[in-house]
């Protein structure tokens, strides 16, 4: 699916079955790629960006400070699955470590 994009950074294909075989850093940088990858194609065909990450960029800092701001406003991970889908699995993850029983930020 992505391999394509994958050569277009530069990087080689690696079939599933050989990623236990590379060096934990390398395997780890990888799978961000990977990440990134998915979440650009996401934008791609939806064109749906939260307007903080429009203004400074996809980084892990600003989708954090994003992240925060819907668990401030209380928006639930259904909410972002339908407004922002290329951001749902991060925030899924985020939603889940960080709020408490109750939905109390933690």
């Amino acid at each position: 699916m992505f391999d394509d994009l994958l050569k277009a950074k530069g990087l080689q294909v690696i079939p599933f079955a050989q990623l236990g075989d590379l060096e934990p850093k390398v395997r780890t940088a990888y799978l961000k790629v990977l990440v990134e990858l998915e979440r650009e194609k996401i934008i791609e065909i939806t064109n749906k960006v939260p307007s903080m990450i429009q203004k400074w960029g996809d980084t892990k800092s600003v989708r954090l400070a994003q992240y925060n701001k819907w668990i401030f406003s209380s928006k639930d991970p259904e909410y972002v699955l339908e407004k922002y889908p290329a951001f749902f699995k991060g925030y899924e993850e985020f939603f889940n470590n960080r709020m408490t029983r109750g939905y109390k930020y933690a």
